[in-house]
């Protein structure tokens, strides 16, 4: 990276008075505007933040240029899961259900191949406005909310100061097409056509639902089926996604669990987990806490959570009925709820795929079962 990069802070720790609002930055008007990373925090309710994390407050995160022309549109959910897909790990990301803490998530908003890329960028004189959007509404609640008046915002932006030499274009990402799976039956999302296509993402997720279920298939067809770039089953995209990007994704999250409770952990059927109680021991007493995980059903873990009783003759395991603090961490060595059909096989985008040699591009999503949030996103070359 030159010497004479940038990074700037375009927003520092600015708490919302709203809870209910789109915070609207303006972003320079000069040079060439590389990333943003976007810091999102919220505090928890003086009880807890039971069953709810910083994607209950942040609904959508967009930069649009000249009033309409949409530069960036992601949810923070298909934000997380298309960096779990390129990068092979979690996002970072504080996940923390107790009294009063804080939860956080930082996205980055890349107009390059990588953070930083030399070649592709955003050309920031060529808009007459720039604007990032963060549309946040979180639930106000002292036990299974957060409190008001605490969303709180960083925006820092990797800017060259003066253009680059070379440029190839400006990596655009946006959702195009989004629903709710049905039981049974094809959906079509129809692409269009014109742009230098990096890839198309799908996320799909319901929670305790396991992966493949919701969307079992995939095809990404062309030119009225005259053939197709992808045509698999969604498991094994999954494991092409896990096998390119080298992916090990493991979650963190602090909460507050009592027996029988459950957590959505956003990994599907995770193939290793550990729980650490984090009760103090009291030497000489014969009471010590047991957490154990009952069942898993897809993302979703249910406890159990116990106190033993050690008293010499009279030896007790019951029901544990106060909510202990309970560590939880779980990983899998692919991504989840997520199938990225890449077209960047190699880092030269006169490689990837040109749609203007096409006809027609459409993406089929094979319904298993209902209920998934599904979401189609597509990341295109754009000149400006």
């Amino acid at each position: 990276m030159p010497a004479n990069m940038r990074l700037r802070t375009l927003l520092d720790s600015e708490v919302q008075s709203s809870d209910d609002a789109t915070r609207i930055l303006d972003l320079p008007k000069s040079g060439a505007l590389h990333s943003l990373q976007v810091r999102m925090r919220c505090t928890n309710g003086a009880t807890s933040g039971l069953d709810v994390s910083i994607y209950d407050v942040v609904d959508l995160i967009e930069v649009v240029a000249d009033g309409s022309r949409v530069l960036h549109s992601l949810i923070p959910e298909v934000s997380e899961k298309r960096y779990e897909a390129r990068r092979g790990r979690g996002i970072p990301m504080v996940q923390n259900n107790r009294a009063a803490a804080v939860q956080e998530l930082t996205v980055p908003i890349e107009f390059g191949r990588w953070f930083y890329d030399p070649e592709m960028w955003l050309p920031l004189n060529r808009f007459n406005d720039l604007k990032l959007r963060v549309q946040f509404s979180p639930v106000i609640s002292a036990t299974v909310g957060f409190a008001t008046g605490t969303f709180t915002l960083d925006v820092l932006g990797l800017i060259s100061p003066e253009t680059p030499p070379v440029y190839m274009g400006t990596l655009v990402t946006r959702n195009i097409n989004n629903f709710t799976s049905a039981a049974s039956g094809d959906d079509t999302t129809e692409l269009h056509l014109g742009q230098v296509l990096r890839d198309v993402n799908i996320y799909a997720y319901e929670a305790a639902i396991a992966d493949g279920v919701d969307i079992t298939d995939v095809e990404l067809r062309a030119d009225d089926g005259g053939f197709s770039y992808f045509n698999n089953n969604w498991n094994e995209l999954i494991d092409l996604n896990a096998l390119w990007y080298e992916s090990d994704i493991e979650h963190n999250i602090l909460t507050f669990m009592n027996d029988n409770d459950t957590l959505d952990t956003r990994i599907s059927v995770p193939d290793h987990f550990s729980l650490g109680d984090e009760t103090a021991a009291v030497v000489g007493s014969n009471l010590s806490e047991h957490v154990a995980v009952d069942t898993i059903a897809g993302d979703r873990l249910t406890f159990n959570v116990s106190e033993i009783d050690a008293t010499a003759g009279s030896e007790t395991h019951t029901t544990q009925t106060t909510r202990q603090p309970v560590a939880v961490n779980v990983g899998k060595k692919e991504p989840s709820y997520n199938v990225l059909l890449p077209f960047d096989w190699s880092d030269d985008p006169n490689t990837w795929l040109n749609t203007r040699e096409l006809s027609r591009l459409q993406l089929l999503l094979t319904q298993g079962a209902a209920g998934a949030d599904t979401r189609v996103s597509t990341c295109e070359v754009h000149q400006f």
